[in-house]
């Protein structure tokens, strides 16, 4: 008997689970085969990852309607071939297996060594050993579960075409192919067909004892098969993949149109902000020159106030100067008030002193001379007159009359000591003309001192004014008080 694929035409049909654990997808054809042609009572994989295997040997139970319990076994947390992974692994084969072939189907999460208690010897039909691939591993996990295989048992190795990166499956599985018939797959990193039970069917040996050119033949179908798959998968990973890019194209040109009109509204927004900006610029050109010409108000105002400061100043030094000389006129006028009652004092004194007395006669005389000057008299009594007021006699008694009757007394012996009579007389006479040009010269420098005053305010000028006039009406009552008229009015 030969072996004819035609004769089982599930190698065609296209598989329902495809993930992106691409490397079993070749050998799916082979899967839907080895299960129409064993048809296996009890299907174990050891390592089954994501289930792309595993669900194609489940379907196949589905599609050709077999009495085959299938069972999964794994840990799901990878290993240092596949890749170490979380929960979610399982959760969504559990989630697409569940709802498909949960009636004869079981996913069993354990280490290979702990599943062996869940199987009797001799009850498994076909078993795929898929777990950790290195030579150790795959020789400890093959001699654990043979003793679970049965009378028709058959063993698959994935990897055997695999040499690199400590892969041992080629090694272990170059050593079992010498004891048990055997066929191998090169393509999709190798796949092989151990037949371990001693009564295998005949079309299962049909297989594995072809003549080479039916190797090389069923070699390509299956080959060819499986990259069909394998680029049917690619081409719908590729559509996948074109509609979301058209979708992320789609996503993309719907953001750029939302981008460009944000952009149109930040444009405008923009503007807008520029408008807002440029009113702003004028409003604050508008606020500096304001701001220049009060800074121009304020430093003339502060011109203005230093001015005035200044005018201030001058005036509190005026005043201070005004106040001063206004003191200095107080003292003045209390000054000329103490000499004026000096001199008042002393008028009483010499009008009750005894030499005011004995010249009541002469005074009588120079009055008499004046009433006759009045009565505009003969020119002989006018010249009379006139040598009696510049006699030095007259002089004389003028002078006696403003003495004390004892400064009179002192003053003629003085003189009798010194000079002899008529040396007194001539002495006597001098002291009158000195001490008549000193009264003038002092009442002359007193007013002059008075008018050399810087008076500057009006008021000043008028208590200047007033302060002269009552100097100057002093002393001419007291140049009256010792001239032959006042003595004539005082003798009347």
């Amino acid at each position: 008997m030969s072996f004819n694929p035609l004769n089982y035409p599930i190698c065609f049909e296209k598989p329902q689970r495809l993930t992106d654990v691409t490397s079993w997808h070749e050998h799916i054809p082979f899967a839907f085969t080895i299960m129409q042609m064993l048809k296996p009572k009890i299907f174990i994989e050891l390592g089954t990852h994501k289930g792309d295997s595993y669900c194609a040997f489940c379907q196949a139970v589905n599609v050709l309607g077999l009495d085959t319990a299938c069972y999964a076994v794994d840990t799901w947390e990878g290993d240092e071939h596949s890749g170490f992974y979380g929960s979610e692994i399982l959760e969504e084969l559990k989630t697409y297996h569940d709802s498909r072939y949960m009636g004869f189907s079981q996913l069993i999460q354990s280490l290979f060594e702990e599943a062996l208690d869940y199987f009797s010897d001799g009850s498994i039909d076909l078993i795929h050993i898929d777990g950790c691939h290195t030579y150790n591993a795959v020789k400890h996990d093959f001699e654990a579960w043979l003793p679970k295989m049965s009378q028709y048992g058959v063993v698959l190795f994935h990897d055997i075409n695999v040499h690199e990166r400590e892969f041992g499956v080629w090694k272990f599985w170059e050593e079992v192919a010498e004891y048990y018939p055997c066929f191998e797959f090169k393509h999709g990193y190798g796949l092989g067909v151990l037949a371990v039970g001693a009564e295998v069917p005949e079309e299962v040996l049909a297989f594995l004892n072809m003549e080479e050119q039916e190797v090389v033949t069923t070699t390509k179908l299956y080959s060819y098969l499986g990259d069909k798959i394998a680029l049917g998968h690619q081409l719908q990973v590729g559509d996948i993949q074109i509609t979301e890019i058209n979708s992320a194209m789609q996503a993309r040109d719907t953001k750029i149109n939302e981008i460009n009109s944000a952009m149109q509204t930040r444009d405008t927004n923009i503007t807008e902000l520029n408008s807002t900006l440029q009113a702003r610029d004028t409003k604050i050109n508008e606020i500096n020159s304001a701001m220049q010409t009060r800074d121009t108000n304020i430093t003339e105002l502060n011109s203005t106030l230093q001015a005035r400061d200044a005018q201030i100043t001058d005036i509190n030094s005026k005043l201070q100067a005004r106040d001063g000389q206004i003191k200095d006129l107080e003292t003045t006028i209390h000054q000329n008030k103490i000499s004026i009652q000096e001199k008042q004092a002393q008028v009483a004194q010499l009008l009750s002193s005894k030499s005011w007395r004995w010249t009541y006669l002469l005074r009588l005389i120079h009055s008499s001379f004046f009433s006759l000057k009045s009565l505009r008299l003969t020119a002989p009594l006018k010249w009379i007159h006139s040598k009696i007021l510049q006699s030095k006699i007259w002089r004389f008694v003028v002078i006696l009359s403003k003495k004390s009757p004892r400064e009179i007394w002192a003053l003629s012996n003085m003189y009798l000591r010194l000079y002899g009579i008529r040396g007194a007389l001539v002495q006597i006479t001098k002291d009158i003309d000195t001490q008549q040009r000193f009264d003038r010269k002092t009442d002359v420098q007193e007013i002059a001192n008075l008018q050399m005053k810087n008076v500057e305010d009006e008021d000043d000028w008028q208590v200047y004014q007033t302060q002269s006039q009552k100097i100057a009406e002093a002393k001419k009552r007291e140049y009256n008080k010792i001239s032959p008229k006042s003595t004539q009015n005082n003798l009347s």
